[in-house]
């Protein structure tokens, strides 16, 4: 639960829930945050704003990135322009999804 307070333009959130702790991903991400931003622009401009997975054209804040090699597992890539991929959030989600489901399968031998 939140609760916010406005003074102005200050606006001050008490939550009830606690945070969660940030994996190791978000702390790479957060090193490489303003080249990752310089080689999504570049990619977005080399694409002409299509999400590389269904190819529907979308606005550059609406595209997000998709690490091709995991950051976590290859934190050298992680600003990679052939490591990047532009998808759209449906596209970005349902590749996950897959990649989850077969790994599960691949652990339980299926």
């Amino acid at each position: 639960m939140t609760f916010g307070l406005h003074f102005g333009m200050i606006h001050i959130y008490v939550s009830t829930v606690r945070m969660k702790r940030r994996g190791k991903s978000d702390t790479i991400y957060l090193k490489y945050r303003h080249k990752l931003r310089k080689v999504k622009k570049q990619r977005y401009v080399n694409t002409g704003g299509i999400c590389e997975k269904c190819g529907k054209a979308f606005k550059a804040d609406k595209l997000e990135i998709h690490h091709v090699e995991s950051v976590t597992t290859h934190p050298e890539l992680a600003t990679s322009y052939k490591n990047i991929r532009l998808l759209c959030h449906e596209c970005h989600v349902d590749l996950h999804r897959k990649q989850r489901a077969e790994q599960l399968a691949s652990e339980r031998g299926w």
